[in-house]
């Protein structure tokens, strides 16, 4: 059995040294849909994967009822592909409230894990499963729940991949008995087992919102980190030398701080991050903020001007696309009434102001956004459009970076569709999303332009690909 290792401080990434080499032209990107992603099944409760994924594959759970059950389905999406799926995730036994993370490996498929409850009344049982190799696999018991006030346990999930077989798999949940409010936490891996369920914080007060994501102070594949709502504040605590360090507050404000939720630290390409946003009434309306790349006691708006309804139920995601002199790298999605219905926005963290993805007059809520490739996104929620509960998304392809700093490298623009090949083409030259030379491109997506010749010194035009195995 793995245990987390002892604290280290990271080297530090100089930020401003990236910024300066990257950018991205966020003028030419758009958001493209919604599609109907649920098909016949109906679905409610979105979950996807917040940590960016280096690959070209993502995924995303949800709950539907299948007659008699609450059950859980995903589907994954391939860049070049599409949609696979639907997969059932759980056997015949309720499941309901899931969460998704994934062990990132730098190249070829990500495997999944998902944790979820089952309830009976005011008690109930946390399991998981994992994805490899195209299905999921027997689902494990990891602990218990109780719930005296008839509350969801809402468990959430991270994975602590530090390239190995034995990835740490992370589990919170929130319990409410006769001694308060409490979160418990798990963790284990797929061959090691689990260790025993202990409590990471404890209080009179309701707990609420607990998730979990990837901190930022142990070593360079980051620590558990939990945030949580209680009595009208939100407050962090990461898992350092074997042991959850004193609750600290995020931001503090006297008025309502609400619905928080994590978004990890970026391992590949750069170690940066975390962030955590929510909502707050402080600007006087309800508006989605987000605290500074690690800086968790600073607040910034992240939602449009005063006066423009009530922003609400915010979710985030890593990415890594710096506009010069732009510190934060990620991109958020909540649900707003400013056009008289709930609606799902999104914001890119280099665009100048949030667009709307579904503009029905039907109620969208629940909206969870992911990273994948170099950089694409999805955005899925759950709106009753055409009358009935399902899953919609939305997709936007923001892989348009241009390194025109650097004199040797090539300037990549935005394309609309990767090429998939086997191999590279005679004379050809590769580069990761960072502008990296490539010399043996490995399964993903890359950027390929020819060399120059003689008669025509100026570099060729770059594309982007999918190398496969």
């Amino acid at each position: 059995m793995m245990h987390p290792g002892d604290a280290m401080k990271y080297a530090v990434v100089s930020v401003l040294l990236l910024a300066a080499l990257v950018s991205t032209d966020a003028g030419a990107e758009e958001w493209t849909g919604p599609y109907l992603i649920s098909e016949g099944l109906g679905g409610i409760k979105p979950a996807t994967c917040k940590e960016w994924l280096p690959g070209y594959k993502t995924c995303v759970v949800w709950e539907y009822y299948n007659g008699t059950h609450w059950n859980l389905v995903s589907r994954s999406y391939h860049y070049s592909s599409g949609w696979w799926g639907p997969t059932p995730v759980n056997g015949v036994e309720e499941a309901v409230n899931p969460s998704l993370a994934s062990v990132t490996p730098q190249y070829g498929e990500p495997e999944y894990w998902c944790v979820w409850e089952r309830r009976e009344d005011t008690c109930g049982t946390i399991h998981a499963a994992t994805y490899r190799l195209g299905m999921w696999e027997d689902e494990m018991f990891v602990g218990e729940c109780t719930n005296a006030g008839g509350d969801s346990a809402w468990p959430s999930v991270v994975v602590i991949s530090n390239g190995a077989m034995e990835d740490t798999v992370w589990a919170a949940w929130t319990n409410h008995d006769s001694s308060g409010w409490h979160v418990s936490y798990v963790y284990g891996d797929l061959y090691g087992g689990w260790e025993p369920p202990a409590i990471a914080v404890s209080g009179l007060d309701p707990i609420r919102h607990a998730c979990l994501g990837r901190g930022h102070l142990a070593d360079t594949t980051g620590c558990p980190l939990l945030v949580w709502e209680a009595n009208g504040d939100i407050f962090y605590s990461e898992y350092i030398d074997s042991a959850w360090q004193t609750p600290q507050e995020v931001a503090h404000s006297d008025s309502l701080d609400r619905n928080p939720d994590v978004i990890s630290y970026v391992v590949e390409p750069v170690e940066l991050g975390p962030w955590i946003t929510w909502e707050s009434a402080r600007d006087g309306d309800t508006a989605v903020y987000g605290t500074g790349m690690d800086s968790f006691s600073l607040a910034q708006r992240w939602c449009g001007s005063t006066g423009a309804g009530n922003n609400y139920m915010p979710c985030g995601t890593a990415a890594s696309y710096p506009k010069k002199g732009l510190m934060d790298w990620s991109a958020v999605a909540w649900v707003s009434d400013r056009d008289g219905n709930a609606n799902v926005y999104a914001r890119t963290r280099f665009a100048e102001n949030e667009v709307c993805l579904d503009n029905d007059t039907a109620t969208d809520v629940h909206p969870a956004v992911t990273t994948f490739g170099s950089t694409l996104h999805w955005c899925f929620w759950q709106s009753n459009r055409g009358g009935s509960w399902n899953i919609w998304g939305s997709m936007m392809d923001a892989t348009g970076i241009d390194i025109n700093d650097v004199a040797s490298e090539p300037s990549i623009s935005r394309t609309t569709r990767a090429t998939v090949i086997r191999s590279l083409p005679q004379g050809a030259v590769a580069f990761d999303a960072m502008g990296r030379r490539v010399v043996y491109p490995r399964p993903g997506i890359c950027f390929v332009r020819e060399e120059a010749q003689a008669a025509s010194p100026k570099p060729q035009a770059v594309r982007k690909v999918v190398v496969t195995r």
